[in-house]
């Protein structure tokens, strides 16, 4: 997607506070618009279906986890 971007080493995100444990992870910014503004807004059905996503995946070890 051509508005898509990618940023190194920045921010105060979850997944980056959880790495400096040694704990991988991942921040999934789904259906947010307009984030951080007085007019952000969440798509409801879009952070559901990502939900049940993740569990699907899970659920059928279609990512390997490591132990």
């Amino acid at each position: 997607m051509n508005d898509w971007k990618a940023t190194r080493n920045g921010g105060s995100s979850d997944a980056k506070v959880f790495a400096e444990f040694g704990i991988p992870s991942v921040n999934l910014s789904i259906g947010y618009r307009d984030e951080h503004t007085d007019f952000e807004e969440v798509d409801y059905c879009a952070t559901f279906e990502t939900v049940v996503l993740v569990e699907t995946v899970l659920s059928h070890r279609l990512i390997q986890q490591n132990s």
